[in-house]
Protein backbone atom coordinates (compact mmCIF):
# COMPACT_ATOMS: atom_id res chain seq x y z
CA UNK A 1 0.00 0.00 0.00
CA UNK A 2 1.43 3.74 -1.09
CA UNK A 3 0.51 6.23 1.37
CA UNK A 4 1.09 9.74 1.25
CA UNK A 5 2.50 10.84 5.03
CA UNK A 6 -0.79 12.28 6.32
CA UNK A 7 -2.26 8.62 5.65
CA UNK A 8 -3.62 9.31 2.10
CA UNK A 9 -4.39 5.94 0.35
CA UNK A 10 -3.24 7.05 -3.31
CA UNK A 11 -3.67 3.59 -4.67
CA UNK A 12 -7.34 4.01 -3.55
CA UNK A 13 -7.20 7.51 -5.12
CA UNK A 14 -6.24 5.96 -8.43
CA UNK A 15 -8.35 3.32 -8.42
CA UNK A 16 -11.67 5.21 -7.88
CA UNK A 17 -10.43 7.75 -9.81
CA UNK A 18 -9.82 5.34 -12.96
CA UNK A 19 -13.35 3.62 -12.15
CA UNK A 20 -15.25 6.47 -12.51
CA UNK A 21 -13.41 7.88 -15.62
CA UNK A 22 -14.09 4.07 -17.44
CA UNK A 23 -17.57 3.97 -16.22
CA UNK A 24 -18.23 7.53 -17.18
CA UNK A 25 -16.41 6.19 -20.81
CA UNK A 26 -15.28 9.50 -21.53
CA UNK A 27 -11.95 11.69 -21.00
CA UNK A 28 -12.72 14.33 -18.14
CA UNK A 29 -10.77 17.35 -17.25
CA UNK A 30 -8.72 16.92 -14.04
CA UNK A 31 -10.67 19.89 -12.00
CA UNK A 32 -13.90 17.53 -13.07
CA UNK A 33 -12.63 14.40 -11.99
CA UNK A 34 -11.14 15.98 -8.62
CA UNK A 35 -15.18 17.14 -7.95
CA UNK A 36 -16.18 13.53 -8.53
CA UNK A 37 -13.51 12.35 -6.75
CA UNK A 38 -14.58 14.81 -3.80
CA UNK A 39 -17.94 13.93 -4.41
CA UNK A 40 -17.35 10.10 -3.79
CA UNK A 41 -15.59 10.75 -0.32
CA UNK A 42 -18.54 13.10 0.75
CA UNK A 43 -21.38 10.49 -0.37
CA UNK A 44 -19.20 7.60 1.08
CA UNK A 45 -18.93 9.38 4.74
CA UNK A 46 -22.30 9.96 4.15
CA UNK A 47 -23.47 6.53 3.49
CA UNK A 48 -20.89 4.56 5.38
CA UNK A 49 -19.73 6.34 8.08
CA UNK A 50 -16.07 6.79 6.61
CA UNK A 51 -14.23 8.58 3.45
CA UNK A 52 -12.52 6.36 1.23
CA UNK A 53 -9.14 7.24 0.65
CA UNK A 54 -8.83 10.06 3.25
CA UNK A 55 -7.69 12.90 0.94
CA UNK A 56 -7.29 16.46 1.85
CA UNK A 57 -10.28 18.08 0.90
CA UNK A 58 -10.47 21.95 -0.09
CA UNK A 59 -12.66 24.18 -0.83
CA UNK A 60 -12.36 26.30 -3.83
CA UNK A 61 -13.39 29.01 -5.51
CA UNK A 62 -14.88 26.65 -8.31
CA UNK A 63 -16.46 24.18 -5.40
CA UNK A 64 -14.67 21.64 -3.57
CA UNK A 65 -11.75 19.14 -4.53
CA UNK A 66 -9.21 16.70 -2.85
CA UNK A 67 -6.10 18.21 -2.80
CA UNK A 68 -3.93 14.86 -3.43
CA UNK A 69 -5.44 13.19 -5.93
CA UNK A 70 -5.37 16.31 -8.26
CA UNK A 71 -1.61 16.44 -7.37
CA UNK A 72 -1.30 12.44 -8.42
CA UNK A 73 -3.56 13.38 -11.39
CA UNK A 74 -0.99 16.32 -12.49
CA UNK A 75 2.16 14.07 -11.92
CA UNK A 76 3.59 16.55 -9.32
CA UNK A 77 2.95 13.67 -6.24
CA UNK A 78 2.87 9.90 -5.74
CA UNK A 79 4.04 9.44 -9.55
CA UNK A 80 4.69 5.80 -9.76
CA UNK A 81 1.26 5.10 -8.15
CA UNK A 82 -0.90 7.38 -10.58
CA UNK A 83 1.38 5.97 -13.72
CA UNK A 84 0.83 2.60 -13.75
CA UNK A 85 -2.79 3.88 -13.90
CA UNK A 86 -3.44 7.49 -15.88
CA UNK A 87 -1.96 8.09 -19.39
CA UNK A 88 0.35 10.92 -19.43
CA UNK A 89 -1.56 14.09 -20.39
CA UNK A 90 0.34 17.48 -22.07
CA UNK A 91 -3.39 19.03 -21.92
CA UNK A 92 -5.88 18.78 -18.71
CA UNK A 93 -7.62 16.05 -19.75
CA UNK A 94 -7.70 12.87 -17.41
CA UNK A 95 -7.54 9.30 -19.29
CA UNK A 96 -6.55 5.63 -18.09
CA UNK A 97 -3.80 4.04 -19.83
CA UNK A 98 -5.03 1.49 -22.30
CA UNK A 99 -4.44 -1.73 -20.37
CA UNK A 100 -6.34 -0.56 -17.44
CA UNK A 101 -9.72 -2.26 -17.35
CA UNK A 102 -12.31 -2.19 -14.55
CA UNK A 103 -11.26 -5.72 -13.52
CA UNK A 104 -7.81 -4.43 -13.25
CA UNK A 105 -8.59 -1.97 -10.79
CA UNK A 106 -8.37 -4.04 -7.16
CA UNK A 107 -8.19 -1.59 -4.22
CA UNK A 108 -12.23 -0.99 -4.72
CA UNK A 109 -14.53 -2.72 -2.30
CA UNK A 110 -18.04 -3.39 -3.75
CA UNK A 111 -18.90 -0.30 -1.08
CA UNK A 112 -16.69 2.27 -3.37
CA UNK A 113 -18.01 0.57 -6.58
CA UNK A 114 -22.19 1.52 -5.06
CA UNK A 115 -21.08 5.28 -4.22
CA UNK A 116 -19.09 5.52 -7.39
CA UNK A 117 -21.78 4.42 -9.58
CA UNK A 118 -23.99 6.48 -7.42
CA UNK A 119 -22.23 9.71 -8.00
CA UNK A 120 -21.90 9.24 -12.09
CA UNK A 121 -25.67 8.32 -11.78
CA UNK A 122 -26.15 12.41 -10.47
CA UNK A 123 -22.89 14.16 -11.78
CA UNK A 124 -21.68 11.99 -14.68
CA UNK A 125 -23.91 13.63 -17.27
CA UNK A 126 -22.52 17.06 -16.02
CA UNK A 127 -20.44 19.67 -17.96
CA UNK A 128 -17.77 20.78 -16.28
CA UNK A 129 -19.47 24.48 -15.86
CA UNK A 130 -22.83 22.77 -14.69
CA UNK A 131 -20.73 20.68 -12.39
CA UNK A 132 -19.19 23.72 -10.99
CA UNK A 133 -21.85 25.53 -10.28
CA UNK A 134 -23.64 22.24 -8.35
CA UNK A 135 -20.81 22.18 -6.13
CA UNK A 136 -19.77 25.54 -5.37
CA UNK A 137 -23.02 25.56 -3.20
CA UNK A 138 -22.45 22.62 -1.22
CA UNK A 139 -22.32 24.06 2.81
CA UNK A 140 -18.96 22.93 3.43
CA UNK A 141 -17.52 25.29 0.09
CA UNK A 142 -19.35 27.67 1.32
CA UNK A 143 -18.62 27.66 4.96
CA UNK A 144 -14.87 28.13 4.30
CA UNK A 145 -15.50 30.69 1.16
CA UNK A 146 -13.82 28.86 -1.08
CA UNK A 147 -10.69 30.16 -0.71
CA UNK A 148 -8.35 26.71 -0.90
CA UNK A 149 -9.34 26.47 2.58
CA UNK A 150 -8.56 23.08 4.16
CA UNK A 151 -12.61 21.30 4.86
CA UNK A 152 -11.45 19.31 8.06
CA UNK A 153 -13.37 16.11 8.90
CA UNK A 154 -15.77 17.53 11.51
CA UNK A 155 -17.16 19.79 9.29
CA UNK A 156 -17.73 17.23 6.43
CA UNK A 157 -19.31 15.03 8.82
CA UNK A 158 -21.70 18.20 9.79
CA UNK A 159 -22.43 18.75 6.28
CA UNK A 160 -23.69 15.39 5.13
CA UNK A 161 -25.81 15.25 8.49
CA UNK A 162 -24.05 12.76 10.10
CA UNK A 163 -25.15 12.44 14.03
CA UNK A 164 -22.31 11.61 15.40
CA UNK A 165 -19.45 13.83 13.91
CA UNK A 166 -16.85 12.99 16.82
CA UNK A 167 -17.12 9.30 15.63
CA UNK A 168 -16.33 10.09 12.17
CA UNK A 169 -13.14 12.00 12.91
CA UNK A 170 -11.67 9.60 14.99
CA UNK A 171 -12.65 6.27 12.52
CA UNK A 172 -10.87 8.52 9.83
CA UNK A 173 -8.06 9.42 12.14
CA UNK A 174 -7.51 5.84 12.84
CA UNK A 175 -7.91 4.72 9.15
CA UNK A 176 -5.43 7.11 8.73
CA UNK A 177 -2.77 5.80 11.57
CA UNK A 178 -3.28 2.59 10.51
CA UNK A 179 -1.93 3.45 6.53
CA UNK A 180 0.87 5.28 7.54
CA UNK A 181 1.78 1.88 10.03
CA UNK A 182 0.79 -0.53 6.64
CA UNK A 183 3.29 2.51 4.74
CA UNK A 184 6.35 2.33 7.57
CA UNK A 185 6.71 -1.76 7.36
CA UNK A 186 6.20 -1.96 3.61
Amino acid sequence: MTCAEDGFAAETAAHTAAFLLLKAGRAVSRETLGHWLYLAEREHAKLRGHAIFDDTWLATEDGPTCHHALRGLAGLSEHRVWAQTFATSKNELSQCRDDVTLDSLDHLSEAIIITCDTILRQYGACSDENLVDLIRYLPENRIFKGNNTQIGAHAMALSVGLKNPDAFVEMNAESRSIRRCFADIV
